[in-house]
């Protein structure tokens, strides 16, 4: 059996204080990123999203590890000279992230009031079942940008060039070996991690605490 880790964090656990010390510890793509961010929440999800991966390497092969990220043409990030796959979401209070041995996608939205305008960028068998429950829009939000996330193509593919069939089950209808698993992190987000299934597998979902994310991370850098 192959198991699929989940990490999550929630950002309300993190204090300013905290946020300014793992600051000084992001790569200098990030570090750059982060200073165009004028809403210090998004600035907040962007530091904690390197340091969740960053947390999980050091727990998986040790502090001396040297972490170097890059991307595929489409921007999918990858840590150079890992055999694993990663995958990294977050909205609201929540940074996510998965791993697996396979190609992985995960996506997390907070859910909102709508505008059912937007509509028109999925598939019509999908438009007609979110008019009929508009319940449904985020779930079908998220399954599909968990399959990008998963294709490792970004929005460079159409929402409408696939569809999401078969709920509640919930299918793809370009292949029907794709998996999607409902996460549950907080029932104001819906959140669901993809990946095509080949064997016996299992999805476990683990909180990262405030304390163990910064003890792991001082023990690389202090």
């Amino acid at each position: 059996m192959s198991t699929i880790k989940v990490y999550y964090i929630d950002l309300r656990h993190f204090t300013q204080q905290d946020d300014s010390y793992l600051e000084d510890k992001l790569s200098n793509e990030r570090w750059k990123k982060i200073q165009h961010y004028r809403r210090y929440a998004d600035k907040k999800r962007s530091i904690y999203s390197e340091m969740l991966i960053k947390y999980v390497v050091y727990k998986i092969k040790g502090h001396d590890v040297e972490i170097e990220f890059e991307e595929n043409s489409y921007g999918k990030p990858k840590v150079k000279g890992l055999n694993w796959d990663y995958n990294v979401s977050h909205s609201g209070n929540y940074v996510i992230l998965a791993i697996s041995n396979e190609k992985i996608g995960i996506d997390i939205q907070k859910k909102f009031e709508i505008d059912l305008g937007v509509l028109k960028f999925f598939h019509k068998s999908e438009q007609k079942m979110v008019q009929e429950d508009a319940s449904l829009f985020f779930t079908f939000w998220t399954l599909k940008e968990s399959y990008l996330k998963y294709l490792g193509v970004g929005l460079s593919k159409e929402l409408d060039s696939f569809s999401i069939i078969d709920p509640p089950n919930f299918k793809c209808s370009e292949n029907p070996l794709i998996v999607f698993e409902n996460l549950n992190v907080d029932n104001d987000y819906s959140s669901f991690v993809c990946y095509e299934k080949k064997e016996e597998s299992k999805v476990e979902l683990i909180e990262v605490q405030e304390d163990d994310l910064i003890s792991t991370i001082d023990e690389r850098y202090g």
